[in-house]
């Protein structure tokens, strides 16, 4: 247990950031495999949508740590959206 009451479960903190890694590529590559992402180029005149990424350790109902879960959430609510 650390010094916030939290269970760790890694040897070190580079074990840690392992895990964040895979869990942020598994997420990107989730967006990719579903076509989420529409290319722009250089010269694209509209305005992109910001995004975070947020990363959360999962664990099951007895405590027990399951795995690390990240999620790409974009600020949908700046979209412009035409009415025609």
């Amino acid at each position: 247990m650390n010094s916030h009451g939290l269970l760790t479960n890694y040897e070190n903190t580079s074990d840690k950031y392992n895990e964040i890694e895979k869990a942020e590529k598994a997420e990107m590559q989730q967006m990719i495999d579903y076509d989420v992402f529409e290319p722009i180029g250089p010269n694209f005149e509209g305005q992109a949508i910001p995004s975070k990424m947020f990363t959360v350790e999962k664990f099951s109902p007895t405590g027990k740590f399951v795995k690390m879960k990240s999620r790409l959430v974009a600020g949908g609510h700046r979209e412009v959206s035409l009415i025609i």
